[in-house]
């Protein structure tokens, strides 16, 4: 793969910056990859090479690509994160046995060199603001955490559109971000923090979208942080699970800061906290819980920013019946959950935990009967991993056999 003809250029209400993607052992088309702003914020793009590098690097290695060559400069700290980064992935998810993807990670090179990139001389810490739980969470904690002028108080929010809410040259989609834009401006000026809508389009540089939700969301988001190298020094990336339960994942605090060159530092936040922990405290702001929207489905771009029966709607929807704060939650269809809505909520290894933390809440709310509906799901899961031996599957029974009652 080569990365060429990195430039910035005007559009009509902002600027972005492009990189032309080559590709040389699998048979695609080149294609641009881009970070589009509006204006005012069109002046903070920086045209460095770490964001087309840090958004090819995986997909490069699962295409099958011997190297990947950049036009230009690379920082060494970031090129040696990211073969950090690509190492610990390719362990957690090799590429399928019957694809042409390679097995040996990709070389990066730079056809000017090394070149450390160097940060702006004000220090300024930025976060990703999708509207869900983790972020929100975080939004929270760091204002409630950090007086205004410290280095790490968060004083820009990174709203991006092109990775859950389709792309932008989708007319009705662009409308529902702009609806999900405006229900985070509110509980941003509260907390003194610039929303910054972003648009991109590095999810085609997958273009089957396997690989997304759980291997490349990390890199993938963290590629765009690096597009304002001329605003930002340090980025906050909010943690998807807890320490207790952590495993394979695309955002991990053991390859996100690796994510950092000279000039950007990447910080995995939030891994301290439960996520039912985490949506307590969204739900308990009235601003937060009136921007939450946690759906990824192609719902009503003019209904609720939820469609509230799909699985990760369904689940938090539990967490908010739990603390009896549904009914407060405008940005779903429904203040109800009922026995039928569990259909939804298969089990697997990664959402074990996130059921389970819902269990003991649950009953104390007087809903034992989707606690018991919850049970019977995780019971049925479990009984179906193996019953000896150590490691997380008999963690997850021994948990269950508690939970149950049972020796």
């Amino acid at each position: 793969m080569r990365v060429i003809d990195f430039r910035k250029e005007p559009t009509s209400d902002g600027a972005r910056v492009v990189a032309r993607v080559i590709w040389e052992d699998v048979d695609r088309p080149p294609q641009d990859v881009f970070v589009a702003v509006r204006s005012p914020f069109d002046t903070d793009l920086a045209a460095s090479t770490s964001f087309p590098l840090t958004a090819v690097a995986w997909p490069a290695y699962r295409a099958g690509e011997r190297r990947v060559v950049v036009e230009g400069a690379v920082c060494p700290r970031l090129r040696d994160g990211l073969l950090t980064v690509l190492r610990v992935l390719a362990d957690w998810y090799p590429p399928p046995t019957n694809t042409r993807a390679r097995r040996t990670l990709p070389t990066i090179d730079a056809t000017a060199g090394l070149s450390v990139a160097v940060p702006p001389a004000a220090r300024r810490t930025g976060m990703f603001l999708s509207g869900g739980v983790d972020s929100l969470d975080l939004l929270l904690e760091n204002r409630a955490t950090f007086p205004p002028d410290h280095p790490l108080a968060v004083r820009d929010a990174y709203f991006v559109h092109g990775l859950d809410i389709g792309s932008p040259s989708q007319a009705p989609r662009t409308a529902f971000f702009e609806r999900a834009r405006a229900a985070l401006a509110p509980v941003c000026i509260a907390r003194g923090v610039t929303l910054v809508p972003v648009a991109t389009n590095v999810r085609t540089l997958d273009p089957d979208g396997k690989s997304w939700p759980a291997a490349w969301f990390g890199p993938g988001t963290v590629a765009l942080a690096h597009a304002f190298g001329a605003r930002l020094t340090d980025v906050l990336f909010a943690a998807s699970l807890d320490i207790e339960h952590l495993g394979p994942v695309g955002s991990h605090p053991m390859t996100d800061p690796y994510l950092s060159s000279g000039a950007l530092a990447v910080h995995h936040e939030g891994v301290h906290r439960s996520r039912l922990a985490k949506l307590g405290r969204v739900a308990a702001d009235p601003l937060a819980l009136a921007a939450l929207r946690v759906c990824w489905q192609e719902i009503d771009v003019e209904g609720p920013l939820n469609c509230g029966r799909c699985r990760k709607c369904v689940r938090v929807m539990l967490g908010l019946e739990a603390f009896g704060l549904l009914a407060a939650a405008p940005t779903f269809p429904r203040h109800e959950v009922t026995m039928a809505d569990l259909e939804v909520c298969t089990v697997d290894a990664h959402m074990f935990h996130f059921y389970e933390e819902l269990l003991e809440p649950l009953d104390r709310r007087g809903r034992r009967d989707l606690a018991d509906g919850l049970r019977a799901r995780l019971a049925a899961f479990a009984g179906g991993l193996p019953s000896r031996g150590a490691g997380p599957w008999a963690r997850m029974q021994r948990r269950l056999r508690r939970l149950s009652g049972r020796p």
